[in-house]
């Protein structure tokens, strides 16, 4: 997921004419109530472990978009953001991981005026939840343990442009986000080793926050 997403950075930069490119990094921090329950709930289970297990929480973003042709003062688009999450618990001969990786894709809607913007967007969201031990892929009968899941994500954000010059602009940003659902039905499995012991829904809320800086392009 990783590298689609480093790809699709270099493609835009590479593509596209005449319009305006933006790359950018971030920090991340999200809430999924559901997970967090997973996750207090293998705690709870294993009072052996000498260090608990974080919650999912704090990540880091690769954002990029393209912005068509426009001199009005609203503009539209389309973003591609990838979004990796770690949480580690290291107790003696046990280190204990779990990795979250998503996909965002998205429609822009922006409204700039002189250098502040505002961008509302909506689009999908892919993932991809796993889990280390020991530094080893987590496994069940042999077979790796995944939980894919997806779900519909909408974000507002404000960014600040400072120009360089005629073609590059850097911009800090901040952003809100929020899943309304995100569909993943093995995340407890992967998490906790076991299904619907924890909760009996598939789905959680994730509510999200990123902070970064946005580097942006001007093409011919």
């Amino acid at each position: 997921m990783r590298h689609l997403a480093i790809c699709f950075f270099i493609s835009l930069v590479n593509s596209f004419k005449a319009q305006t490119i933006t790359i950018g990094a971030s920090y991340d921090y999200i809430y999924a109530k559901q997970w967090d329950n997973m996750i207090q709930t293998y705690n709870y289970s294993r009072p052996f472990l000498e260090n608990q297990q974080p919650v999912i929480s704090s990540g880091f973003g690769l954002n990029s978009a393209y912005l068509f042709k426009s001199d009005k003062l609203i503009k539209h688009g389309v973003k591609l953001n990838y979004n990796y999450f770690r949480t580690t618990a290291n107790s003696p001969d046990f280190k204990n991981s779990i990795n979250l990786q998503t996909l965002n894709l998205g429609y822009n809607l922006l409204f700039s005026k002189t250098k502040n913007v505002i961008c509302f967007s909506v689009g999908a969201l892919g993932g991809l939840m796993n889990r280390r031990l020991n530094d080893e892929p987590f496994e069940v009968d042999e077979k790796r343990l995944r939980a894919f899941g997806i779900g519909g994500q909408l974000s507002a954000s404000y960014q600040y442009v400072f120009a360089i010059n005629d073609k590059y602009n850097v911009a800090p940003f901040i952003e809100v986000n929020y899943v309304p659902y995100y569909f993943c039905p093995k995340a407890e499995e992967v998490i906790n080793q076991t299904t619907e012991l924890v909760i009996d829904k598939s789905n959680t809320s994730i509510l999200g926050f990123k902070i970064g800086f946005n580097f942006l392009f001007f093409t011919r």
